[in-house]
Protein backbone atom coordinates (compact mmCIF):
# COMPACT_ATOMS: atom_id res chain seq x y z
CA UNK A 1 0.00 0.00 0.00
CA UNK A 2 1.19 3.36 -0.41
CA UNK A 3 1.49 6.15 1.98
CA UNK A 4 0.70 9.73 0.81
CA UNK A 5 3.87 12.25 1.89
CA UNK A 6 2.29 15.76 2.64
CA UNK A 7 5.86 17.03 4.21
CA UNK A 8 9.31 16.52 1.62
CA UNK A 9 11.18 17.56 4.60
CA UNK A 10 9.88 14.12 5.84
CA UNK A 11 11.78 12.09 2.77
CA UNK A 12 14.95 10.24 4.39
CA UNK A 13 15.70 8.53 0.87
CA UNK A 14 14.12 7.79 -2.34
CA UNK A 15 14.46 4.26 -4.03
CA UNK A 16 14.55 4.74 -8.27
CA UNK A 17 15.79 4.76 -11.43
CA UNK A 18 17.30 7.75 -13.79
CA UNK A 19 17.99 7.38 -17.56
CA UNK A 20 21.12 9.21 -17.99
CA UNK A 21 21.30 9.02 -21.91
CA UNK A 22 21.26 11.97 -23.61
CA UNK A 23 22.43 13.91 -26.55
CA UNK A 24 24.41 16.52 -26.10
CA UNK A 25 24.62 19.51 -28.72
CA UNK A 26 28.48 21.16 -28.47
CA UNK A 27 27.48 24.94 -30.35
CA UNK A 28 29.28 26.86 -32.14
CA UNK A 29 32.70 26.95 -30.01
CA UNK A 30 32.13 23.35 -29.49
CA UNK A 31 32.30 22.38 -32.87
CA UNK A 32 35.37 24.89 -33.31
CA UNK A 33 36.91 22.94 -30.79
CA UNK A 34 36.16 19.50 -31.99
CA UNK A 35 37.02 20.17 -35.90
CA UNK A 36 40.49 21.65 -34.72
CA UNK A 37 41.42 18.64 -33.10
CA UNK A 38 39.61 16.03 -35.49
CA UNK A 39 41.34 17.95 -38.49
CA UNK A 40 44.81 19.27 -36.77
CA UNK A 41 45.47 17.45 -33.92
CA UNK A 42 44.71 20.83 -31.98
CA UNK A 43 43.00 22.15 -28.83
CA UNK A 44 41.02 25.13 -29.55
CA UNK A 45 40.91 28.17 -27.07
CA UNK A 46 38.47 31.08 -26.81
CA UNK A 47 40.27 35.05 -26.10
CA UNK A 48 37.90 37.53 -24.95
CA UNK A 49 39.24 40.60 -27.11
CA UNK A 50 37.93 43.19 -24.50
CA UNK A 51 39.61 41.77 -21.49
CA UNK A 52 41.89 39.19 -22.39
CA UNK A 53 40.96 36.23 -20.89
CA UNK A 54 41.53 32.84 -22.46
CA UNK A 55 38.60 29.40 -22.49
CA UNK A 56 39.41 26.03 -22.54
CA UNK A 57 36.74 24.45 -24.04
CA UNK A 58 36.06 27.75 -25.59
CA UNK A 59 32.83 30.08 -25.22
CA UNK A 60 31.04 32.05 -27.19
CA UNK A 61 30.91 34.85 -25.18
CA UNK A 62 33.25 35.61 -22.22
CA UNK A 63 31.98 34.25 -18.72
CA UNK A 64 34.59 37.35 -16.82
CA UNK A 65 33.11 40.15 -18.97
CA UNK A 66 30.02 38.97 -21.26
CA UNK A 67 31.30 40.29 -23.75
CA UNK A 68 30.84 38.47 -27.28
CA UNK A 69 34.00 39.85 -28.94
CA UNK A 70 35.68 36.43 -29.06
CA UNK A 71 38.62 35.02 -31.26
CA UNK A 72 39.29 31.17 -31.27
CA UNK A 73 42.94 30.14 -31.23
CA UNK A 74 44.68 26.72 -31.50
CA UNK A 75 47.19 25.57 -29.09
CA UNK A 76 49.23 22.06 -28.37
CA UNK A 77 47.48 19.76 -26.18
CA UNK A 78 50.31 19.91 -23.11
CA UNK A 79 48.84 20.77 -20.08
CA UNK A 80 49.25 20.09 -16.45
CA UNK A 81 47.36 18.16 -14.08
CA UNK A 82 45.68 20.50 -11.12
CA UNK A 83 43.82 17.14 -9.72
CA UNK A 84 43.13 13.68 -10.08
CA UNK A 85 41.39 10.71 -8.73
CA UNK A 86 41.34 6.89 -9.03
CA UNK A 87 38.51 4.97 -10.56
CA UNK A 88 38.70 1.52 -8.98
CA UNK A 89 35.12 0.30 -10.41
CA UNK A 90 33.46 0.76 -13.96
CA UNK A 91 30.68 2.69 -14.96
CA UNK A 92 28.47 -0.69 -13.72
CA UNK A 93 29.99 -1.11 -10.66
CA UNK A 94 32.54 -4.35 -11.79
CA UNK A 95 35.72 -4.09 -10.00
CA UNK A 96 38.68 -2.75 -12.63
CA UNK A 97 41.63 -5.05 -12.50
CA UNK A 98 43.96 -1.93 -12.46
CA UNK A 99 42.92 2.07 -11.26
CA UNK A 100 41.80 4.25 -14.25
CA UNK A 101 43.43 7.67 -13.49
CA UNK A 102 41.41 10.90 -14.29
CA UNK A 103 42.23 13.96 -14.52
CA UNK A 104 41.56 17.76 -14.29
CA UNK A 105 44.07 18.86 -16.73
CA UNK A 106 44.88 22.67 -16.73
CA UNK A 107 46.95 24.83 -19.66
CA UNK A 108 48.94 27.86 -19.30
CA UNK A 109 47.55 31.37 -19.49
CA UNK A 110 44.04 29.74 -19.82
CA UNK A 111 40.67 29.11 -17.62
CA UNK A 112 38.96 26.06 -17.51
CA UNK A 113 40.16 23.05 -18.48
CA UNK A 114 39.49 18.85 -19.77
CA UNK A 115 38.62 16.75 -17.45
CA UNK A 116 40.32 12.73 -18.80
CA UNK A 117 41.74 9.80 -18.69
CA UNK A 118 46.11 9.59 -17.70
CA UNK A 119 47.78 6.84 -18.49
CA UNK A 120 51.74 5.56 -18.93
CA UNK A 121 52.18 6.22 -15.32
CA UNK A 122 51.28 5.25 -12.03
CA UNK A 123 49.19 6.11 -8.97
CA UNK A 124 52.43 6.85 -6.75
CA UNK A 125 54.18 8.62 -9.85
CA UNK A 126 51.43 11.15 -10.34
CA UNK A 127 51.46 14.21 -8.78
CA UNK A 128 49.60 18.06 -9.13
CA UNK A 129 51.38 20.12 -11.55
CA UNK A 130 52.90 17.11 -13.86
CA UNK A 131 53.07 18.63 -17.35
CA UNK A 132 50.96 16.30 -19.55
CA UNK A 133 50.08 15.46 -23.37
CA UNK A 134 47.69 14.16 -24.93
CA UNK A 135 47.84 11.28 -27.02
CA UNK A 136 45.54 11.43 -30.24
CA UNK A 137 44.27 8.52 -32.52
CA UNK A 138 45.34 8.24 -35.26
CA UNK A 139 44.33 11.08 -38.21
CA UNK A 140 42.19 8.54 -40.21
CA UNK A 141 40.23 7.09 -36.84
CA UNK A 142 39.20 10.95 -35.68
CA UNK A 143 35.31 11.88 -35.44
CA UNK A 144 35.42 14.92 -34.38
CA UNK A 145 34.87 13.75 -30.44
CA UNK A 146 36.81 14.13 -27.32
CA UNK A 147 37.85 10.52 -27.67
CA UNK A 148 39.62 11.59 -30.48
CA UNK A 149 42.20 12.21 -27.01
CA UNK A 150 42.89 8.87 -26.04
CA UNK A 151 44.08 9.62 -23.05
CA UNK A 152 47.54 12.19 -21.66
CA UNK A 153 50.71 11.12 -20.32
CA UNK A 154 53.89 12.23 -19.22
CA UNK A 155 55.53 14.60 -21.29
CA UNK A 156 58.87 13.06 -22.34
CA UNK A 157 62.00 14.77 -21.91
Amino acid sequence: MLERLWRADKISHWVDGISLEMLYQSGKAGQVFMENLRDRGLLTLSKCLECGDAFCPPRIYCPSCMSSKIEYKTFDPVGYVELFTACRVDAYGQALEEPMLIALIRFQNVKGGLIHRVKEVSLDELHKGMKLEAVLKPREERRGSINDIQYFRPVRV
